[in-house]
């Protein structure tokens, strides 16, 4: 790969981070309104998850281009984990509000996207060493990869979206007991947080496919297990959100049902990574260039759904904020699309 390739392919994630920024900002300050003030920063804060698969694709571009290890290793998994924090931080800080505010839904979706950039900080970190992935598969040896990070440093890479799988979920689930009085402010926060809990517990899979395809500790039913786990977390989220959407019996269920269905999107985007990995090991496939295209149809099929509910936003106010959030959706699974990430 020579460095204007690279350049070009690592620049898709930074420039849907930027679309991400501009479309947020310009939602937000175009109209009034607790929906727009919701929509608008959530939409701009998805530029932090877009950063850090910039900082992914940067680190495997680089790997892929035979780049000498350096500083550069340290600092985009650095940077990627500095931005999770902050995103995490700021969403704590919006939060703190009364829960009737708009900061308050708002607050607990970024934590949320805080946590999800934290996981894709991760996949930088293992990144780091992606080279020894073609090479083991090719060795055929099943020994354990001695330049590969130690039994420690790879349970604590997978156990990171573990953990944030974990707080999501039971952040969720507080904020949805909450809302058995009819709070639509825990019910939107809680379910929308479920689905980016989902998208974490997904990144579980790729973090321990290639940690352990590193490590060439990857098993032959791994090859089955890490796409089928993705695939059905990814029909939890896209089931539970047409659920809302149907039985919607306040107009406040439509915001978090189709946010979790696009979200189920970027969920699909993720398992054609985790499925590549499983077919190129040791194998080969005619699938994996049609495989590689699915998050460049996510993308569109997003942009396809939010365009219907920008209309059905003129009648239903319920779908005001997920009509713009999935446009930001859409631009996730942009980013991810990059052959190599």
């Amino acid at each position: 790969m020579s460095r204007a390739d690279g350049w070009i392919l690592a620049s898709i994630p930074m420039a849907m981070g930027l679309f991400c920024v501009a479309y947020g900002c310009y939602v937000f300050s175009s109209a009034s309104g607790a929906p727009y003030f919701i929509a608008g920063h959530v939409v701009a804060f998805l530029a932090a998850i877009c950063l850090a698969l910039f900082c992914a694709a940067g680190t495997i571009i680089r790997q892929l281009r035979g780049a000498r290890p350096g500083p550069v290793n340290l600092a985009l998994p650095a940077l990627a984990y500095v931005t999770a924090m902050g995103t995490f931080a700021w969403g704590l800080v919006l939060a703190g509000a009364q829960s009737d505010s708009p900061h308050y839904i708002t607050g607990h979706i970024v934590c949320g996207l805080g946590l999800i950039t934290a996981c894709v900080a991760t996949v930088t970190t293992g990144a780091t060493r992606s080279t020894l992935i073609p090479e083991n598969s090719k060795s055929g040896s099943r020994e354990h990869q001695a330049r590969a990070f130690s039994p420690r440093v790879s349970l604590t890479l997978i156990a990171v979206p573990v953990a944030c799988a974990a707080t999501g979920f039971t952040w969720a689930g507080v904020l949805l007991a909450d809302s058995d009085g009819g709070s639509a402010e825990h019910f939107i926060a809680g379910h929308v947080l479920i689905g980016l809990s989902l998208i974490c517990a997904s990144l579980v899979a790729l973090v321990a496919s290639i940690v352990r395809q590193v490590a060439n500790v990857y098993g032959s039913r791994e090859r089955t297990i890490w796409p089928w786990t993705v695939f059905a977390l990814g029909l939890v989220n896209l089931v539970w959100g047409l659920i809302l959407v149907v039985e919607a019996s306040q107009a406040y269920w439509v915001t978090p049902g189709w946010v979790m269905i696009g979200l189920s999107l970027i969920q699909f985007s993720i398992l054609s990574k985790v499925t590549l990995l499983a077919l190129a090991w040791r194998s080969t496939s005619s699938l994996a260039n049609l495989i590689a295209r699915i998050p460049a149809w996510n993308a569109l099929i997003t942009l396809f759904v939010s365009a219907f509910l920008f209309q059905a936003a003129v009648s239903d106010p319920g779908a005001v904020i997920a009509a713009r959030v999935l446009v930001g959706l859409a631009a996730i699974s942009a980013a991810i699309w990059p052959p190599g990430q």
